[in-house]
């Protein structure tokens, strides 16, 4: 395996890896959106203006096989002792790419020349690790015997949509909330006028431009707008999530759920559909109608779209918001984990670390029986 490290200036470099990225994204089902050139390459030059930030490349002899953003950092070990460590992923999670055919070698040439790039960093540390890539690491932390420790940290939602049924879809709902989403779906129809549900593929980069500029006019006019953390309103957050749309929509992935009442724009989602999912990347709803509930009735006929459409079987949301709990979800884990270096401060800080952070758990290896047996 051969490692190529890059800069947030590297650009070209980043971009040659772009298509066999793709295919990566494209052909394994279980790697999330997060380990996609489309998120993580696209956060790593529009969010990384450190630039002690790097992003490792592992190929074999030119082919792709998986990549990984990290950046130097500082953690009080105790809450008192500053200890150097590198952190990964992107601005939300922590996820890297890795083709599942070579796991254990692509990973070990990522860890090792991370540990010789930063020789006096405790641990690499990941914050918010996906079902798909915890278990890649757990994996390879067994059958390398490195010294890894992991914690839940957080959970994201997932929607099973294919039976295709919605009616028996809908009734995981309690009665009053299935009479609530009545009530205001209907007074939006009174008050403003027909709601339609309108599904849109982009399919030229003038398009997705109209519709990325028409959600971040419906996301800043709500409370996100008032409080300054809408996506227009932060410049590296725009270039994030049209980076994000362009390539997505070069790749045929790309969907924007509408939901219009008299013909007025009033809620909408920013959606990558990769295979048999839905990723829900963004939802936003406009401030004019907020007495109407625009976002529950939005996402329901997201999740009735979904159902309706025989090729989809998951919509998967990438926070947990709590008032998604009444669709009763399946909640996916994401896990924390820490891989501790074998230089002095790694020892010490795992003495440490093991003493004082008890809702940690050691990631054991596996016996010489189970290695000789798998």
């Amino acid at each position: 395996m051969q490692i190529i490290t890059l800069s947030p200036s590297d650009i070209q470099e980043l971009d040659f890896w772009r298509e066999q990225w793709y295919m990566l994204f494209r052909e394994q089902e279980n790697t999330d959106l997060s380990c996609s050139y489309q998120w993580l390459a696209n956060d790593f030059l529009s969010l990384g203006k450190d630039q002690k930030r790097r992003c490792y490349i592992v190929h074999q002899d030119g082919e792709f096989k998986g990549a990984i953003v990290c950046q130097p950092s500082w953690y009080k070990l105790g809450g008192y002792l500053p200890v150097p460590v590198i952190d990964t992923g992107s601005h939300f999670t922590n996820d890297f790419a890795i083709d599942n055919a070579v796991t254990v070698d692509a990973l070990t040439a990522l860890v090792d020349t991370i540990h010789d790039d930063f020789p006096y960093a405790a641990w690499i540390n990941f914050d918010r690790l996906t079902s798909g890539c915890y278990h890649q690491l757990e994996c390879w932390a067994r059958e390398k015997r490195v010294a890894v420790v992991s914690k839940d940290n957080d959970q994201s939602v997932v929607f099973d949509v294919g039976s295709g049924d919605y009616g028996k879809f809908v009734q995981r709902l309690t009665s009053k909330a299935r009479t609530n989403l009545r009530y205001y779906r209907g007074l939006l129809e009174r008050k403003v006028g027909e709601v339609k549900h309108v599904v849109v593929s982009s399919l030229s980069i003038e398009d997705m431009t109209l519709n990325f500029n028409e959600f971040l006019a419906i996301e800043e006019s709500g409370w996100k707008g008032s409080k300054g953390t809408a996506i227009g309103q932060l410049a590296h957050s725009e270039k994030f999530h049209y980076g994000l749309c362009e390539t997505a929509a070069n790749q045929g992935q790309l969907r924007w759920y509408k939901l219009y009442a008299g013909g007025k724009l009033v809620a909408m989602s920013m959606v990558i559909h990769r295979a048999t999912n839905l990723w829900v990347v963004k939802t936003a709803y406009s401030h004019e109608f907020k007495a109407y509930s625009p976002g529950t009735i939005g996402i329901t006929e997201l999740l009735k779209s979904a159902v309706e459409d025989k090729t989809i079987t998951s919509v998967r949301m990438i926070t947990n918001y709590r008032w998604l709990d009444r669709w009763r979800p399946t909640l996916e884990t994401y896990r924390g984990a820490r891989i501790f270096g074998n230089n002095l401060s790694g020892k010490l800080a795992k003495l440490v670390f093991m003493f004082l952070q008890e809702d940690w758990t050691r990631v054991k290896a596996q016996t010489s029986l189970e290695l000789k047996l798998g």
